[in-house]
């Protein structure tokens, strides 16, 4: 497949399977991250977007949970910050579920700056405000 064609098909999978998150961290710093993430209980869709954008998976079956019979594991990839920002980028032509998400965590990346470094009250309020109206993007339901 073309590069064009995978970055597509990459966006579908984050379209329907996807998260698109910016939170802030717990801890002293109390910082904030973007995270990029997608569930399933089929690995190798996963495996495809860690192949073509780097990030992480990890198990979500739980072997202490009394799942039923008929629950299969389910897996997550995942990529933060700086990935997740190139990862955004790359699918933002393609993306049409989560389009509003995705402009909105590339706004924060403006605002985040270098880690561990102070920001000013306005930074801070005004990151705040943006990770609520991602929470609000984010709700499931009505």
């Amino acid at each position: 497949m073309n590069d064009q064609l995978m970055l597509a098909w990459a966006a579908g999978f984050i379209d329907g399977e996807g998260s698109i998150l910016f939170t802030r961290r717990s801890g002293r710093t109390r910082d904030f991250s973007m995270k990029l993430q997608a569930v399933n209980t089929n690995i190798k869709s996963l495996e495809r977007l860690k192949d073509l954008f780097g990030g992480s998976i990890h198990s979500l079956h739980n072997e202490k949970k009394a799942y039923g019979k008929n629950w299969k594991p389910s897996w997550i990839w995942s990529c933060s910050h700086r990935k997740a920002e190139e990862t955004i980028r790359a699918l933002l032509p393609f993306l049409l579920i989560k389009r509003e998400q995705a402009d909105l965590a590339l706004l924060t990346r403006n605002y985040v700056g270098v880690k561990f470094r102070r920001k000013s009250a306005e930074t801070q309020e005004l990151l705040a405000e943006l990770m609520g109206q991602m929470h609000t993007l984010n709700k499931k339901g009505r």
